[in-house]
């Protein structure tokens, strides 16, 4: 079986659920997911998650959590969420224009 997620859930616990579609009755099964950058806030839970079960990470989502960690050392926690969300918003914004 194959699960693809085509937008990420904004919770970890709702992509563990999802991607333990795949391996109902101990079968092998496949989970592909689109991360984008206005999640970086689940970059590293989720790099940590998949590590901790021998899973491969994409190093697109390591430099992700590493560019995320930086930022929430510069400008806090809640700072570092709210420029993510105003990037988001701008990128919605200029995706919406083009298109």
């Amino acid at each position: 079986p194959y699960v693809v997620n085509y937008d990420f859930p904004p919770r970890l616990e709702t992509y563990v659920h999802r991607v333990g579609r795949t391996g109902r009755l101990a079968a092998y099964g496949h989970a592909y997911s689109f991360f984008t950058r206005n999640l970086a806030r689940l970059a590293k839970p989720l790099s940590e998650l998949l590590s901790a079960h021998g899973q491969a990470t994409d190093p697109n989502l390591l430099a992700l959590a590493e560019a995320w960690s930086i930022a929430e050392e510069k400008l806090g926690p809640e700072a570092a969420a709210a420029a993510a969300e105003r990037a988001a918003a701008a990128s919605d914004g200029a995706a919406a224009a083009a298109g």
